[in-house]
């Protein structure tokens, strides 16, 4: 036993050395990690002004040329018209909707009016009385949801909200797509 130990002993200095070998010609070999890609945010659909941002509306792209965001920050009201596949930066998003505007539902009389509508898009609401007047018009408004019955949320300044808040009950609400 003691012979063994002795020979080992006395080849120490080459077992060390080869064992240093080894791991150098290991760690040489084995490719090194590359650094993690940072997300990118994209949007998964148009985005109007005004309209709230979650979570579900974002996906998360890799890139290496991009500095990172934060995502709390993309938390917001869009202050820009946003669409599917841009990336968002949190400049584009803001604590409050765009000048003052509110997001009004409007249920049209004829749900096919809604057909007019897409988000991002501009409608024109009338207010015709029942007998065939013009009470109210709103002007180019911003769609900025649909929901799946036959209603549209458009975003308007408030003060265009109250009137066309006072004329809603008393009107059969019209739709018109607005060309750009």
């Amino acid at each position: 036993m003691k012979g063994a130990i002795g020979r080992l002993q006395e080849r120490a200095g080459l077992a060390a050395f080869v064992a240093a070998a080894l791991v150098f010609m290991v760690l040489s070999v084995v490719p090194r990690r590359q650094p993690q890609a940072l997300l990118v945010p994209v949007l998964r659909h148009d985005v109007a002004a005004g309209t709230r941002l979650s979570a579900s509306d974002i996906r998360w792209v890799k890139s290496t040329r991009i500095h990172g965001v934060e995502p709390a920050s993309l938390v917001g009201y869009a202050k820009t018209p946003l669409f599917a596949g841009e990336i968002v930066s949190p400049v584009d998003v803001g604590a409050r909707p765009p000048s003052g505007a509110v997001v009004v539902a409007v249920a049209p009389a004829d749900s096919a009016d809604v057909t007019v509508a897409a988000i991002g898009r501009q409608v024109d609401i009338l207010a015709v009385l029942k007998n065939g007047q013009l009470a109210w018009q709103s002007g180019p408004v911003t769609v900025v949801g649909l929901s799946h019955g036959a209603s549209v949320q458009v975003a308007m300044p408030l003060t265009q909200a109250i009137a066309y808040e006072r004329q809603a009950f008393e009107s059969t609400i019209e739709l018109v797509g607005m060309e750009r």
